[in-house]
């Protein structure tokens, strides 16, 4: 359940440009861009290889940072909740959720059973949620998030089906 803030401002007009990768859009796009917000729905974006659909949220993402300080500040936020998930031929769509990492806990039992593990390692082993071995992904984080999170899946047509 997300902690409701402060309204934020959440119209991207394209005009507030990140310095260190500026990102000029259309007018068509901007329109899309509003109507996905407005809506509360996704916006999928299909086009060639580097035509910036990638830079799109993370432009958004830079311009409601920008808009949004005095929120960000109070939700003890450095910068508007932007969560990318790139997608590889092995991903799989729990990945968005969580991933267990099974080798991090093989290998630190092992090194436990050769007493060579600090004792960070010994906590995350003794731990019954297993939480140091699980990395949430983008999906999780959003939902953790204090506000409305901009999530890019990035080449979801490489996944399996």
């Amino acid at each position: 359940m997300q902690n409701h803030l402060p309204q934020c401002n959440l119209e991207y007009t394209g005009e507030i440009l990140d310095p260190a990768c500026p990102y000029l859009p259309s007018q068509e796009l901007l329109e899309s861009v509003k109507l996905a917000i407005n809506l509360e729905r996704p916006l999928l974006l299909m086009g060639d290889p580097g035509c910036g659909k990638t830079k799109l949220a993370s432009a958004i993402a830079y311009e409601f940072t920008q808009k949004n300080q005095e929120i960000l500040t109070a939700a003890n936020l450095p910068n508007y909740p932007y969560e990318p998930w790139y997608i590889k031929s092995t991903s799989r769509g729990r990945d968005g959720l969580y991933i267990y990492d099974s080798i991090a806990r093989l290998r630190d039992a092992q090194l436990a059973g050769v007493k060579q593990l600090e004792p960070a390692g010994i906590e995350r082993l003794k731990d019954k949620t297993q939480a140091g071995y699980i990395k949430f992904g983008a999906l999780v984080k959003a939902f953790q998030s204090k506000l409305r999170t901009i999530i890019l899946i990035d080449k979801i047509d490489k996944t399996d089906i």
